[in-house]
């Protein structure tokens, strides 16, 4: 299993981004970025109709190690 070589414990990440964002929402589903089906319950985060939630599970893609890596390169 591949870890990212920018810091090598990650091994999940989560974003948040408004639901009308289709362009964000469609380039971090490019990236390998899921929606989260059961976001955590945070009482801080009002309208939550508004947001997605989106995960990156470094064991169900490497896009984003491949992506560092070009980038490292670069």
């Amino acid at each position: 299993m591949n870890n990212f070589k920018i810091i090598s414990d990650i091994k999940r990440i989560f974003l948040v981004t408004r639901v009308t964002n289709n362009n964000a929402i469609n380039a971090y589903k490019s990236w390998g970025f899921k929606k989260e089906i059961n976001p955590a319950d945070d009482p801080y985060i009002l309208f939550k109709d508004h947001w997605i939630n989106l995960e990156y599970k470094i064991e169900n893609s490497d896009i984003l190690q491949k992506i560092a890596e070009k980038m490292i390169k670069e």
